[in-house]
């Protein structure tokens, strides 16, 4: 159980992030754009600082247990709830003995408080509270569910199953390598806090890349090689792949990080089959369609897009051994 002084500090952790981002964004009006086209995607009913948390967590579509239920769905077994900042309103007002909640008011003290005698002083706080699921955590069905939804879970085509399992074993051998360890769907995704419904994720201060266990088969596949990209593409780590294949580990944003890992997942996973179309939208989501890497020096791109094809060319060819 947290103290308050716990829930407090977790309150402000969250809120300084919220204005990191916008001190951030406000700096063009490019990063502006892109920040209200990052949380003007979620309903009306929540405020600014609750369509960041929500768009950070993954989810776009939530509502509550009951809200589920009431729309005719169940949030699945073992989901668990995301997070968004809860406002509480208090309404109390003064008495001899000092300070006195609306709801333990006397007969005698509503009529003079309707009469204006007793003023009704309304006091609002602020907590961080996990009671909202995303659509992707009910039993809605896949085909109800929009296909431009971000998590939406996909069934790609093309891919064999020897394919798939070659490129599972893979990704196993190369996380050894690199001293990382893999928990592919892992049934205890939950106890990771603030992964929302992310596919997968890697950690650099823990070393591990973690998928999620409601993936299909052929999204966990395509996960691994993009989590593993990572971990290759690490900068900080200083792996033997990366000194293997000579890599430039330019250091870059979180959005070209995303468009490297993306990408080079795309590459795998089509020489091997796999049909998919979400890549192209997923790199233009993250990169301001391509203007992210638009703004860097002609050589930086080449760095950047060169990582890119050295680690694709050398997990493809593990793969087909």
């Amino acid at each position: 159980m947290k103290t308050k002084e716990q829930r407090k500090a977790e309150l402000k952790a969250v809120q300084d992030k919220i204005l990191t981002a916008v001190e951030n964004a406000t700096t063009s009006p490019e990063k502006l754009m892109e920040l209200m086209l990052f949380v003007g995607k979620y309903e009306k009913r929540y405020s600014f600082n609750n369509r960041w948390l929500l768009a950070s967590q993954g989810a776009r579509v939530v509502d509550s247990y009951k809200g589920w239920q009431n729309r005719g769905y169940q949030v699945q077994k073992g989901s668990s709830a995301l997070h968004i900042i809860v406002p509480s309103t208090c309404k109390y007002f003064m008495t001899d003995n000092g300070t006195k909640s609306l709801r333990y008011a006397t007969k005698q003290e509503k009529q003079m408080i309707a009469d204006g005698q007793i003023k009704v002083i309304e006091y609002t706080s602020f907590a961080l509270k996990n009671c909202v699921f995303d659509v992707t955590q009910t039993d809605m069905p896949e085909d109800k569910i929009p296909s431009a939804y971000d998590n939406k879970h996909l069934t790609f085509k093309g891919l064999n199953k020897e394919d798939a399992q070659a490129i599972v074993q893979t990704v196993d051998k190369v996380s050894q390598d690199i001293n990382v360890k893999l928990l592919s769907k892992f049934e205890n995704w939950d106890k990771f806090k603030r992964v929302g419904v992310a596919k997968g994720f890697y950690s650099p201060s823990q070393k591990i890349i973690v998928t999620n266990p409601n993936n299909t088969d052929s999204e966990n596949v395509k996960t691994l090689i993009h989590e593993l990209t990572h971990a290759i593409l690490d900068p900080e780590s200083k792996n033997v792949v990366s000194k293997n294949l000579n890599l430039n580990l330019k250091k870059v944003s979180y959005s070209l990080g995303e468009l490297q890992a993306e990408m080079t997942a795309k590459l795998v996973t089509s020489h091997f089959g796999m049909e998919d179309d979400e890549s192209v939208g997923y790199i233009a989501s993250w990169t301001g369609n391509g203007k992210k890497l638009q703004e860097l020096k002609p050589e930086d791109k080449v760095k950047v897009l060169d990582d890119v094809l050295k680690v694709s060319d050398y997990l493809i060819e593990l793969i087909e051994k």
